[in-house]
């Protein structure tokens, strides 16, 4: 499970080993608006691009499941198996969530919001591989104006994984790290890390929400971590 900066201060003084595993981008619905004027150009020739490729965004329907399911399987064909928090699974617990997709004559792309505190987690945000430039974009400014006009008060998205992670709270982690260079350098390399910060950041958030796992025993053994690396 992961924590938030308290939580794993807590933890760290009661004995825990605590490891930052990335950020969080976090939006104040009540104040966010689209970036404007350069810091927003990227975003808007994005939306530009969905506008013109006829990208349009709505809720999810029943009669999208089957569209759904088919750019699930689009997006991962080619990639490495995954079991873990990093596994995609939109689709789960429906019922629970708010679901949005982009479309035009198929379904191009799919956001799953769960339910947080005052707010919800944008999550499982997937595309076709030869979705319109822009539909992911389009969906999530969207998909953000939509949870603010029903009264949502925050939002996030996904956590963006090592982002910030030379910044530890317990030193024993900041020398785990340094360690676990070749892990990390393996993770980020096979799954695009630092490109997902790139591409969360064009959004503007409100702020960075730092995120930890609290260990005990408190860290893992270096050995562990070489061993990981092996199998990456």
């Amino acid at each position: 499970m992961l924590v938030g900066k308290h939580v794993a201060q807590r933890a760290h003084a009661k004995g825990y080993g605590v490891i930052k595993i990335g950020e969080q981008p976090f939006f104040d619905l009540e104040t966010w608006q689209p970036p404007r004027g350069d810091p927003g150009k990227h975003l808007r020739w994005c939306l530009n691009k969905a506008a013109r490729a006829g990208v349009h965004i709505r809720p999810f329907a029943t009669t999208d499941r089957h569209g759904v399911e088919d750019t699930v399987a689009a997006w991962l064909d080619g990639r490495p198996p995954v079991d873990s928090f990093l596994r995609t699974s939109p689709l789960t617990l429906a019922e629970e969530k708010r679901l949005f997709v982009a479309h035009t004559d198929r379904v191009e792309a799919v956001v799953a919001c769960s339910p947080a505190v005052d707010g919800w987690l944008l999550e499982d945000l997937v595309r076709r591989p030869d979705a319109p430039m822009g539909a992911t974009e389009a969906l999530v400014i969207a998909t953000l104006k939509q949870l603010a006009e029903s009264g949502a008060a925050h939002a996030w998205l996904d956590v963006a994984p090592l982002r910030g992670f030379q910044s530890q709270l317990d030193s024993r982690s900041r020398l785990l790290m340094l360690a676990a260079s070749p892990a990390v350098r393996a993770f980020d390399k096979r799954y695009g890390f630092r490109n997902l910060t790139t591409y969360l950041d064009k959004y503007h958030p409100t702020s960075w929400t730092p995120r930890y796992v609290a260990l005990k025993p408190a860290l893992p053994r270096v050995s562990t971590i070489r061993a990981l690396t092996t199998l990456l």
